[in-house]
């Protein structure tokens, strides 16, 4: 990121901060923002590096976000969707496939209303599941 503007506002999203590749690059991510002067936050299911979030002091929201029951998925949408509208978040990174259609839904809710600002939406992955089934490959 060269040049950060005052109005991005991010919200990384994953299913817990235990320890792993995503967990610690949410947190180095959420570090590097911060010194860089962009308001970050993280919206997880907590673990153990959330006390490195509160060290960095990045704001941390808990969601059961680990989940892939459908009507929980929709659930965190929801939860997703005000906590996107109070902070004024302009961006969400989805770090995991769970959480990721939860933030999906909740970017596309406030993008089709015409009251809120647009929200982009983007992810990331670690890996190709190779030895998983087609419908987690895709």
């Amino acid at each position: 990121m060269t040049d950060p503007t005052p109005e991005m506002r991010i919200l990384q999203v994953l299913p817990a901060l235990n320890e792993g590749g995503v967990e610690v690059g949410t947190v180095q991510m959420a570090r590097y923002l911060r010194g860089e002067g962009v308001f970050n936050m993280v919206a997880s299911g907590g673990g153990k590096l959330l006390d490195s979030l509160q060290q960095i002091t990045v704001p941390h929201i808990t969601l059961p976000l680990e989940t892939k029951n459908p009507l929980k998925i929709l659930l965190n949408a929801g939860r997703l969707r005000n906590t996107i509208r109070k902070y004024g978040i302009t961006h969400v990174h989805a770090r995991s496939r769970a959480p990721a259609w939860s933030a999906y839904i909740a970017c596309s809710l406030i993008n089709a209303s015409a009251e809120d600002p647009h929200v982009h939406f983007l992810t990331t992955f670690h890996g190709i599941y190779a030895e998983k089934p087609a419908i987690k490959r895709w």
